[in-house]
């Protein structure tokens, strides 16, 4: 009777001993559960409360309202990171830090409790003494590699937002600094280089090949140009959709034209960086086709060690002040292409504070890493007739007027 009394008082007792260790690892620090996922403590954003902001300046909010998410969010101090105080994953980050970017926010830390994708925004606040004249972006960290999330300035509410499409695993503010100067120039096939430019230049751009009716490449005649050390960029374009859409309307005539500019960025000579394509025209139904010949074209040009540029056409301005891109999507082709480039103008007026080509320019660097981004600047004499618009003249006509 005894020896059974004392079995049950041990077995009392490692029952005991068994719920308070469980206990233990279900609660803060080791939160067991929270470790693998079965359960999740964070803040949930949904229909009712679509956007929560920490006590340290980071706005998370939902596109969509019928979505709902449950995030947890850490922060980790400027100087933290920047002593290497952070933790090993971190101080791969900071080591990884281009030396154009200086930190401006805490090192965001965020959990979706297993969910990634995630239709929203991410805003962070500007820092206290910040200038107009000052630019400032968003960037992730993924382990591997930072990433530009976006640049859109509220000057209303003193934030830098961004869109995504999945929740970044650490977010930071950024000042963005400036780095060597970066020129490049168009010619056509035949030209020739002025010997004091070549020196200047880092890239050339050759406007020799033009898409065909069919979507084909035809080459125009004419040599490549002497360019000195700068590498050479063949630009395939066209002026109209129709040859586009041609090579848009099948997976198999896509894939063929990416064979086809891939091989033109390849050919046999070390002065070719990459290859560049500028097509014009295309409407709003085409702009996920486009999106999508785009990356599959910069995966199958990286593959091969080699650049791509993309010329998109200026938005126009639409009714209610803001751009409309048509069947181009800056975000989703910035997010791959390697270099962007847009003319929004020959008109010095234009450029002035208040008109469309400036609002243009500061809006670019919200859509596309404004380290991507290369306006395209004519360097040419303008003559502008009364009421019309601006057209090039050479240096000599330029000149007659004062003999």
């Amino acid at each position: 009777m005894n020896h059974q009394r004392f079995v049950g008082r041990n077995t009392l007792l490692y029952g005991v001993i068994a719920v308070l260790v469980i206990a233990a690892l279900l609660l803060p620090p080791f939160s067991l559960a929270e470790r693998v996922g079965l359960t999740c403590a964070g803040a949930t954003l949904d229909a009712k409360s679509p956007a929560i902001t920490t006590s340290d300046g980071l706005t998370i909010a939902l596109s969509d309202p019928a979505q709902t998410l449950t995030v947890k969010t850490q922060s980790i101090a400027a100087d933290q990171f920047e002593a290497n105080q952070a933790g090993d994953e971190l101080t791969k980050a900071r080591d990884a830090l281009p030396v154009n970017l200086l930190l401006r926010s805490p090192i965001y830390q965020l959990d979706g409790c297993g969910k990634i994708a995630f239709a929203g925004s991410l805003a962070v606040n500007l820092p206290n003494g910040a200038l107009t004249t000052d630019t400032y972006d968003l960037y992730e960290w993924d382990g591997a590699q930072w990433s530009w999330l976006g640049a859109y300035l509220d000057p209303t509410s003193n934030t830098v937002s961004a869109q995504i499409a999945a929740l970044p695993k650490h977010v930071a503010l950024f000042q963005s600094t400036s780095v060597a100067p970066y020129v490049a120039a168009q010619i056509a096939p035949g030209q020739t280089m002025p010997a004091d430019a070549v020196a200047l230049l880092n890239e050339v751009y050759v406007y020799g090949w033009m898409l065909a009716a069919d979507g084909s490449i035809v080459a125009e005649a004419g040599t490549l140009p002497t360019t000195g050390n700068a590498k050479i960029m063949p630009v395939v374009r066209s002026e109209e959709a129709a040859p586009v859409r041609v090579l848009l309307a099948t997976d198999a005539a896509i894939a063929a034209h990416v064979t086809a500019l891939t091989d033109l960025a390849n050919r046999g000579t070390l002065r070719v960086a990459g290859v560049a394509i500028d097509y014009r025209g295309l409407p709003t139904d085409y702009r996920g086709e486009f999106t999508r010949f785009v990356q599959q074209l910069a995966k199958s040009v990286h593959a091969q060690n080699k650049l791509l540029a993309v010329v998109l056409p200026a938005p126009t301005i639409d009714a209610n002040g803001a751009p409309d891109t048509a069947g181009y999507d800056w975000v989703a082709i910035g997010a791959v292409a390697d270099m962007i480039q847009s003319d929004f103008g020959k008109n010095p007026n234009d450029y002035l504070e208040g008109n469309v080509a400036r609002a243009l320019i500061d809006w670019a660097p919200t859509q596309v890493n404004r380290y991507k981004f290369q306006p395209i600047v004519s360097l040419a004499s303008l003559n502008t007739p009364a009421g019309g618009q601006p057209v090039e003249v050479s240096f000599a006509d330029a000149i007659k007027p004062i003999g």
